[in-house]
């Protein structure tokens, strides 16, 4: 009997995830003959003993059902609202009159929302359909017998806008496309399952729209492949959210004009690309670097890229830019770069930059690297605000409308400057003030300084000292000099994770070298939470710091943590470990 019970759950949950109402008759048909079979409800039974139990009976098989289709409320509506209007007279009469108050209920109660909603990482019942690396194309999606990926990632009929797919901890290898297609209110998720790690060994292109991929590892373990991206993306809407991204050949992430309204967040992306076999001067990108952290064009819509761990590329960090390709409406907001990547390059292609905004990212980089180069021949709009950079020299090159504000540029040798004017564009074409610039001295000069070309004119070297005379710019500006051409403070920074509670970026820069930091997580964390803090750079390695959290400053020892090697190993010599200097953490919530 129990036996048999199991089997009608799973059947009339099959049937309630149906596509209605293409089938309407098919499945009421069957629904008529399962409940006639499993319950013993027959369509003329006058019976009212009989017909209460028969009652009992439904509501338990209907409650299993919906809890074993994890259907949405609207489609349990639709299914029960289908089913009193095309079932036979007789069998509707008890159906409407005996068992509706019985469905209100169990709707009601299918319909109660988890608890702590879809961007809770600890919720205690993770209802939705599974992946696992031993499942298969015969599988049905449920956590005893899930599908393989690729057959998820071609949309089964049981996969609707609205759904969440898991997947399961374990290696997932080969080429993969996802055609998975939810809806701009309703998207399909695929996510990681809590506590678990799922790999993707390959490389996944996403061609459906409007469905999000978030917090699995996408890797690349084959040393023969070239030039072959981690992830390609295609599709409206899509997201990747929190994902781990790295070694691959080609660009750890390519995200396309194709792709509007997308975006890419609070992803670790870090040792894609490849170096050319010819390569002498590190700074000749035909020769040298190949494949970037994250390539991007965006031509429709709005794009993010937004609170990235970016670091080690063999090409750009990020590479904005297209031979025929358009850069408009992106915006880079929050993210962190370091190490041997190129920076982040913003140039056009055949058309302007437009529309483009660059605030409160956080960059480090050598004395003889641009952390930021915002080229371009004839570019429209740039709003660059409250960016904190460590760097040789930052460009802002033939803009037509720029904000330049809110800035702290650290250690700079120089700024290069192009405007297409023969003066200096004043405000509101170009707002550039209330800057911080950190610098040492050069002979009797302190840094950074500044190199203007108005209308293909070279202005010469200008000073610091009087470049807000000789420009009209940075008259609120503050500029500081130290032996160095460091900070003697540090700055820590916080960033609360969009997604997922309890989730955080921590960027430290320890410029007072101390062997450990107090990081405030009282907008992070809540008193009684476990949780862990992971070095970026060591991801799934031992903790940094754990514990509960009892409120205010949690203490974060500052060490020096070598960073993950390439799979094909390190062309150059090895850059040496950010810490105890710099470090960037993830905070992640364990518990409650």
């Amino acid at each position: 009997m129990v036996r048999r019970n199991t089997q009608c759950t799973m059947r009339i949950a099959y049937l309630i995830r149906w596509p209605l109402p293409n089938a309407q008759p098919r499945v009421i048909d069957a629904v008529s003959r399962l409940m006639a079979q499993c319950t013993g409800m027959g369509l003329a039974s006058r019976n009212p003993s009989e017909a209460n139990a028969q009652f009992v009976r439904f509501t338990r098989l209907m409650r299993k059902a919906t809890e074993l289709a994890a259907i949405r409320c609207g489609r349990l509506a639709l299914f029960l609202s289908t089913l009193t209007t095309m079932t036979p007279r007789a069998f509707r009469r008890h159906l409407t009159a005996r068992m509706w108050p019985w469905i209100v209920l169990i709707a009601t109660l299918a319909c109660e929302p988890a608890a702590g909603g879809p961007s809770d990482p600890l919720a205690a019942s993770h209802t939705g359909l599974y992946v696992a690396p031993n499942g298969a194309a015969s599988g049905d999606g449920t956590s005893a017998k899930p599908w393989d990926l690729v057959t998820a990632f071609n949309q089964p009929v049981a996969v609707q806008a609205g759904d969440t797919i898991w997947l399961r901890g374990g290696t997932y290898r080969g080429v993969f496309t996802s055609r998975l297609t939810g809806t701009a209110s309703a998207p399909i998720i695929v996510r990681q399952y809590p506590g678990e790690r799922a790999i993707i060994d390959g490389s996944v292109n996403i061609d459906g729209a409007y469905t999000w991929y978030w917090g699995f590892e996408v890797a690349n373990t084959n040393t023969g492949t070239q030039d072959v991206m981690g992830l390609d993306v295609n599709a409206p809407g899509a997201k990747l959210i929190n994902l781990v991204v790295h070694d691959h050949s080609g660009n750890g992430i390519g995200i396309w004009e194709p792709a509007p309204n997308s975006e890419v967040y609070g992803s670790i992306v870090y040792n894609n690309g490849f170096r050319g076999s010819s390569c002498t001067n590190l700074s000749d990108i035909s020769t040298c670097s190949h494949g970037h952290g994250i390539y991007n064009q965006n031509v429709t819509g709005t794009r993010l890229l937004g609170d990235n761990i970016i670091f080690n590329q063999f090409g750009y960090d990020i590479h904005m830019y297209g031979d025929v390709g358009h850069e408009e409406n992106v915006t880079l907001d929050g993210n962190v770069i370091w190490g041997v990547g190129l920076g982040v390059l913003g140039k056009p292609g055949t058309a302007p930059v437009v529309g483009m905004v660059v605030k409160r990212n956080m960059a480090l980089k050598d004395a003889n690297q641009a952390a930021f180069a915002l080229n371009g021949i004839a570019n429209g709009d740039l709003q660059f605000t409250d960016n904190y950079v460590v760097a040789g020299n930052t460009k802002f090159i033939n803009w037509t409308r720029l904000t330049n504000t809110g800035n702290a540029f650290i250690s700079h040798g120089s700024l290069y400057l192009t405007a297409v004017p023969s003066i200096y564009p004043a405000s509101p074409t170009y707002v550039w003030n209330t800057n911080t610039y950190v610098g040492q001295l050069d002979g009797t000069h302190p840094r950074p300084f500044f190199y203007p070309t108005l209308a293909g004119v070279d202005q010469g070297i200008i000073p610091i000292q009087i470049w807000p005379a000789a420009s009209g710019y940075d008259s609120n500006s503050t500029s500081l000099v130290t032996a160095d051409g460091k900070p003697t403070t540090n700055v820590i920074s916080v960033r609360p994770n969009t997604y997922e509670a309890g989730r955080a970026n921590v960027v430290v820069f320890n410029w007072q070298h101390l062997a450990s930091v107090a990081v405030d997580l009282s907008g992070v964390l809540k008193i009684g939470d476990q949780y862990v803090i992971q070095n970026a750079q060591d991801l799934y390695g031992v903790p940094t710091a754990r514990g509960t959290y009892n409120g205010g400053a949690v203490t974060v020892p500052m060490v020096a943590v070598a960073p993950p090697p390439p799979i094909v190993g390190w062309l150059n010599t090895p850059p040496a470990p950010s810490g105890p200097g710099f470090n960037v953490f993830v905070v992640l919530r364990t518990g409650p």
